[in-house]
């Protein structure tokens, strides 16, 4: 490889690098992707994009039912400067059993991936006295 030739190499890496963080970062998760009918998961979505609004959750009416929306925004130290971080999240009761699929959602500029939820039928035992028993609170 000439001389030339690595200098363009080294000079396209580098732009990669520089470039790379500049682009925004979204993603989205359940904190859990298997329930029985009835529970509920939440969605969670992050970016970096400091000025993103709260996505439009209309694409997941027909499958869920959507209630306790929030939304938390800060900065955080990284080795390049300050990052912006905004995390929206919303619980999903789903109307139906099955694998049921979110699609993909609008973040500012960013698209999140599709994700995949399985819901299976509800448990009928009930539980006994003197089982542990968990409790969520937010």
């Amino acid at each position: 490889m000439s001389m030339h030739a690595r200098l363009q190499l080294l000079a396209l890496v580098l732009l990669a690098a520089w470039l790379g963080p500049a682009q925004a970062a979204t993603r989205a998760w359940l904190d859990r992707d298997r329930i029985e009918a009835g529970e509920t998961t939440t969605l969670n979505i992050e970016t970096d994009q400091a000025d993103a609004q709260m996505p439009d959750f209309s694409a997941l009416v027909p499958d869920f039912v959507l209630s306790g929306h929030s939304s938390h925004r800060g900065t955080e130290a990284t080795a390049s400067g300050r990052r912006a971080r905004v995390l929206f999240a919303v619980a999903l009761q789903p109307r139906r059993e099955g694998v049921l699929t979110l699609p993909a959602l609008r973040v500012g500029a960013e698209t999140t991936s599709p994700l995949v939820l399985t819901v299976a039928p509800a448990a009928t035992a009930p539980a006994s006295a003197g089982e542990p028993v968990f409790i969520k609170a937010e």
